[in-house]
């Protein structure tokens, strides 16, 4: 909330920008692989406004996901899924910055499984 109480953009920390396979919106990113294939997710491009570093993680999202998965590369920028059953895999892309204080985006990737 630093930003709200100073008029300098370089007086606070901002959240970094979350993309997903060269998507740079904020909805979710819808895919679709074959049970028994493999996956890339990318998160290239993915960047701060501030300029700080970032760090990565991936995880499969079992509440909503009708089916089953699993991640190879999970805290680098690209990570490989491979996807083994159900309908839909439910994949999350947390980005984090190393600014004071640490600041997350999200971004959710929706498998469709044929």
């Amino acid at each position: 909330m630093d930003w709200s109480i100073t008029s300098d953009f370089g007086g606070a920390n901002h959240h970094p920008i979350a993309v997903v396979n060269g998507d740079t919106g904020r909805g979710y990113v819808r895919v679709s692989a074959a049970s028994g294939s493999s996956l890339q997710l990318s998160a290239a491009g993915s960047s701060d406004p501030d300029g700080d570093s970032l760090s990565y993680s991936w995880w499969i999202f079992d509440e909503p996901s009708s089916g089953s998965g699993s991640l190879q590369n999970a805290t680098s920028q690209s990570a490989t899924v491979s996807v083994s059953s159900g309908s839909e895999i439910h994949v999350v892309l947390e980005v984090v910055d190393n600014g004071s204080p640490n600041l997350t985006a999200y971004r959710r990737v929706i498998i469709n499984v044929q």
